[in-house]
């Protein structure tokens, strides 16, 4: 790894349905896309994209079996009272909240970030004056 760049483990997060708005963007930040309102189920629609499939999503089908996938981008869809309503995982642009696989709960996986160290501007003396 090069000399300029340092290594931050980001913790595992779970997210079922009915969470706050305030509770997902405070543990995983500002969303890739949105908030953008969704016309049809009048919700509020945020996209998380990670560069690589870290985003565990279950699906719990009528016949009792959990489906699980690993994607790296997940659709929520927030009502008016900021509560978590429904998550998909393959949102069409135009009708991202219609799908025939919601999501129940999601498991972001524990991930090593590289990131860029921020370097302070340098600290200029103020000129002396007697």
């Amino acid at each position: 790894m090069p000399a300029n760049r340092v290594a931050v483990v980001e913790p595992s997060y779970v997210f079922a349905l009915g969470v706050q708005y305030n509770d997902v963007t405070s543990m995983l930040g500002q969303p890739a896309i949105g908030p953008r309102f969704n016309a049809y189920s009048n919700t509020r629609e945020i996209v998380y994209i990670f560069p690589s499939p870290v985003v565990q999503v279950e699906t719990q089908l009528p016949n009792g079996v959990t489906r699980s996938e690993l994607v790296d981008r997940v659709h929520m869809f927030f009502d008016f009272n900021n509560l978590l309503v429904k998550m998909v995982y393959r949102g069409d642009h135009n009708y991202g909240y219609i799908t025939d696989m919601p999501i129940q709960r999601i498991t972001i996986l524990p991930r090593v970030d590289h990131k860029y160290p921020v370097k302070a501007p340098p600290i200029v003396p103020a000129p002396y004056s007697p």
